[in-house]
């Protein structure tokens, strides 16, 4: 865990413990390719894989249920984000599209109402945006007529069905496993934003993944250099084990009274891992020259713990994160002061009254 004054930007990470070295050593040079970096070329390709593979499998946890893999990844100012997202996703994407004439589930920008309406008329949506703040915010922002859409997100993260009315609307239904994903970045001030009207107790800020990579630009010099998956036998037990140990955390902190731990890392793990998986099994025999073949039904254990130990080094950075802004924004704001009540004024001592009265006059 990094400390207040730490930076976002000053952590960095090892890909190669993710990837195998050839396949890491081709993404890298794709994101100095096309000025970006890796950290962002990396989100973009591991969102866009996960959405894809959910319009046609589901992962099998070793809870037994199902889940569609929808990963969000939301980023804070990078140079090279627009480059990122249009090469590893929007763009083959697009052509995923026209190649097999389906329906646009592509949105980039669209008001609550309308990202609704299309998931509940396409059932599937993919909302992909350089500049994702406006979006979101309007999502979580409450007024006179919403309470905001943060219980809506949590239902379509967890692919659970979920219905909503609006004024003058009639009822919208969104199906089951309905493949939704974000994909976005934004700046680092809107993202503090962001991440107070997320932690307003609803889970819901554990059910993003925030990625603050190394944002450094490369140098001209450098630039010019349907299935459904589950988990083997040993990374079955390790997910037990990893339940079993964040429930006895969980009953402690409820017999003590503690603030429980975040539930939702076991579960954006998988996730994670499926997209790791069938990323790897792809990019490295296309290194290789070969015409990729189906990627493996079954996840492996040093594939899970590859997962963990990348969501781990996402902890660490929103913790940075809350951090820094928990320092901006106390420094900032004045300290409440609240109206006196009928016990307040009770307990005024005559004296003082009196010494006010004849003060003021």
């Amino acid at each position: 865990m990094g400390s207040a004054t730490s930076s976002p930007y000053s952590t960095t990470f090892d890909y190669e413990c993710v990837f195998s070295e050839p396949v890491s050593r081709f993404i890298s040079r794709k994101a100095t390719s096309i000025n970006s970096n890796m950290g962002y070329l990396l989100s973009a390709l591991l969102t866009s894989a996960l959405f894809v593979l959910s319009m046609s499998m589901q992962l099998s946890t070793f809870t037994g249920f199902e889940t569609v893999p929808n990963i969000v990844f939301v980023g804070p100012p990078s140079t090279g984000k627009s480059q990122a997202i249009k090469e590893a996703a929007s763009g083959p994407l697009n052509r995923l599209i026209e190649d097999k004439d389906l329906v646009s589930f592509l949105i980039e920008t669209a008001t609550p109402s309308g990202l609704f309406k299309k998931l509940s008329e396409d059932n599937k949506g993919f909302l992909l945006s350089p500049e994702v703040y406006d979006v979101l915010f309007k999502l979580l922002q409450k007024d006179d007529d919403s309470n905001g859409y943060a219980a809506l997100m949590c239902e379509l993260f967890s692919g659970e069905g979920a219905s909503y009315t609006m004024a003058t609307r009639s009822e919208r239904k969104i199906s089951r496993n309905t493949p939704f994903s974000i994909l976005g970045s934004t700046q680092l001030q809107p993202l503090a934003r962001l991440l107070v009207a997320m932690d307003q107790g609803q889970g819901l800020i554990d059910r993003f993944i925030f990625i603050v990579p190394s944002c450094f630009r490369p140098t001209p010099e450098e630039r010019a250099m349907s299935k459904n998956y589950a988990f083997d036998e040993d990374a079955s037990e390790y997910l037990k084990e990893q339940e079993d140990a964040f429930i006895t955390l969980l009953n402690d902190a409820l017999r003590s009274g503690a603030v429980p731990p975040k539930c939702k890392k076991i579960d954006i793990a998988q996730r994670l891992a499926l997209a790791i998986h069938v990323c790897e099994n792809i990019l490295s025999q296309i290194l290789q020259g070969i015409n990729p073949t189906a990627s493996s039904d079954k996840i492996n254990k040093d594939t899970l713990c590859k997962s963990f130990k990348f969501l781990d080094y996402f902890e660490m950075q929103k913790e940075i994160l809350l951090e820094f802004v928990d320092m901006v924004t106390n420094s900032v704001m004045e300290e409440e002061r609240r109206q006196p009540n009928v016990c307040d004024i009770k307990t005024v001592p005559k004296t003082a009254i009196c010494l006010l009265i004849v003060d003021l006059w």
